[in-house]
Order: structure tokens, then C-alpha cells, then sequence
């Protein structure tokens, strides 16, 4: 759901001809721990997915 609400937030500021830099980002973070099988856990569990990519690289 977070990653849901990023999206209607980031094409709220679209729609308007803005750009929130930092929204994007978390939205991209929320998407990639969704992609990762997060989406299911908690947000603790999405946080930690955040921080172990941001430490050890994005996993391929």
C-alpha cells in the first residue's frame, strides 16, 4: 500500500508540471522491495530490504 500511495502522490505532483525529487526515490525503494517479495511483510520488513540494498547494492 505504501508503494500504491507513493504512486498517486507522485502523479499528483506530475499532473501539476512539478517534481518532487524524493518521492520518486521512495517510490522506486517501495517498488524494488515489492519486486523482492516484500509487499507481503510488514513495513519493518520493507525498511530492512530498503537499508541491506542501500548498503550492499541493488540485488540482480
Amino acid at each position: 500500500m505504501a508503494r500504491k500511495d507513493a504512486d498517486l502522490v507522485a502523479d499528483a505532483v506530475h499532473d501539476r508540471g512539478l517534481s518532487l525529487g524524493l518521492t520518486a526515490e521512495v517510490r522506486d525503494q517501495l517498488a524494488d522491495a515489492e519486486r523482492a517479495g516484500r509487499d507481503g511483510q510488514d513495513y519493518s520488513a520493507v525498511v530492512a530490504h530498503i537499508l541491506h540494498t542501500a548498503t550492499k547494492g541493488p540485488q540482480r
